[in-house]
């Protein structure tokens, strides 16, 4: 059974809301109590203010009636009544009532309660209770003359108006809350989708990609996070490209490197098995495959080391080794070759030189290559000369006077299986990776190359920087 995994718009969506309704019933719950608080002391308050105005008005009405006429009283309570629609009561400075307006409260009772006791000690105060089956707010407040208390006015109100005040602030809340959760899922909807459109964007590209298209690349609308996401996949889908085209170029040229002296080893043992041939022409064939096995034999090697040092897998033998012998062993084998090809050798060496930080069939590989690379565009009568010094690193200089080669060739030379064809047209004898060895191996062991050339036919000088050993 597959389990349900949201996507990431789904996951930003999900914990959005989540974090936005855990927010909002937080501010939900705390703003609704202080509104709830706030209202109903609001209410208590404003019933407070109505005794203590009702209190100032019957300072004046208890000192003209101070014959203490009691219908007067009640008379003037009712009358008061009316324009504040609460429940009046007048008590003397022991709490006894003297007037009221609410007709369950009989004359000369004496009240106990925490509003009148205060007021009775000049404080205003209010009090909420039950009174029956309704909750009632009662506030109290002196009548004062001259700094004597003459009274206490009692105003009785229902808490009802104050608690469907209060629903209603409840409400509007609710919908306000309500209106802002739409609004912020919106939002993250939005957001969502502005995010992960690029993203499928990705998905979908590189599935067409992975499927052979290889010049599929996507449109970068932005420069956050998103757009340099994009830059990276473009570049990534560029560099596959160029990887796919050259493994393609390599496999190809590779196959045509080993299938022309397959082809020709065929041909000569299909001769020397049904023809009958001279023996002069039995040992020309031999050679002739003698020559192409050792054809072969230098591809597979070249191709060896290639992969080997693709795959990470080549060694660096930093073994320690004469530098100075090595070298003069070098020059003395390339000057026997270069008079086999009827062409002068110079070679500049010091007496000593340092260890350098690159194994001796390495640097043996490196060197044969640049020697036999300068051979075979050297004509007759050329020159090819060794040059090599040190100060922090080894400096070797391979130079001739052969073809040379065109600017716009300089950066494609070690490239694998690249040739520079020779001026009258035909091919110079070789698979073309002699330089992409040299270079590879050069750059494992942390140097750098260089190839210098005037132009065609003003031949050619490279130049190999290693590190020295430490």
């Amino acid at each position: 059974m597959m389990m349900w995994k949201p996507g990431i718009r789904r996951r930003l969506l999900l914990t959005s809301t989540l974090v936005i309704i855990l927010g909002l019933s937080t501010l939900f719950f705390l703003t609704g109590r202080q509104l709830n608080d706030a209202t109903i002391e609001f209410y208590l308050h404003d019933i407070e203010s109505e005794a203590l105005l009702t209190a100032g008005v019957t300072q004046g009405i208890l000192e003209e009636e101070e014959g203490h006429d009691p219908a007067m009283l009640d008379v003037w309570l009712t009358r008061r009544q009316t324009h504040i629609s609460h429940q009046l009561t007048l008590l003397d400075t022991e709490g006894r009532v003297v007037a009221s307006t609410d007709d369950s409260v009989p004359v000369g009772l004496r009240l106990y309660s925490p509003e009148i006791e205060a007021a009775l000690q000049s404080h205003t105060a209010h009090d909420i209770r039950h009174t029956g089956n309704e909750e009632l707010a009662y506030a109290a407040a002196p009548v004062l003359y001259e700094g004597d208390i003459l009274g206490v006015i009692q105003v009785a109100a229902p808490m009802q108006p104050a608690y469907e005040d209060a629903r209603e602030r409840w409400v509007e809340l609710i919908i306000e809350a309500g209106v802002i959760l739409l609004l912020s899922l919106a939002v993250s909807l939005w957001l969502g989708q502005t995010i992960t459109h690029p993203i499928r964007q990705l998905h979908a590209s590189a599935l067409r990609i992975a499927n052979g298209a290889l010049d599929e690349r996507i449109i970068i609308k932005s420069k956050d996070e998103i757009g340099q996401l994009g830059e990276a996949f473009n570049y990534m889908a560029t560099q596959v490209s160029y990887l796919l085209n050259t493994q393609r170029s390599f496999v190809s040229n590779a196959a045509h490197e080993l299938r022309t002296p397959l082809m020709s080893l065929k041909l000569r043992t299909q001769s020397l098995l049904t023809e009958n041939l001279l023996d002069d022409q039995k040992t020309t064939y031999l050679q002739e495959i003698d020559s192409e096995v050792n054809r072969l034999a230098s591809v597979v090697t070249d191709l060896l080391i290639l992969a080997r040092i693709d795959e990470g897998k080549h060694e660096r033998r930093l073994e320690r080794f004469d530098v100075s012998a090595f070298f003069s062993d070098i020059a003395r084998q390339a000057n026997i070759q270069a008079r086999q090809h009827h062409q002068q050798f110079r070679a500049t060496l010091p007496d000593s030189l340092p260890d350098v930080a690159i194994g001796m069939n390495d640097l043996r590989i490196v060197l044969d290559n640049l020697l036999s690379n300068a051979m075979k565009y050297t004509p007759a009568e050329g020159t090819i000369q060794l040059e090599v010094s040190s100060d922090t690193h080894l400096h070797i200089q391979v130079s001739d006077t052969g073809e040379g080669f065109a600017p716009e060739h300089q950066s494609l030379l070690f490239e694998r299986f690249y040739r520079v064809d020779r001026p009258n047209g035909r091919l110079v004898s070789g698979t073309g990776l002699g330089l992409a060895v040299v270079k590879t191996v050069v750059e494992h062991y942390g140097g750098q190359i260089q190839a210098n050339s005037s132009g065609a036919g003003k031949g050619a000088t490279f130049t190999v920087i290693l590190p020295l050993a430490f």
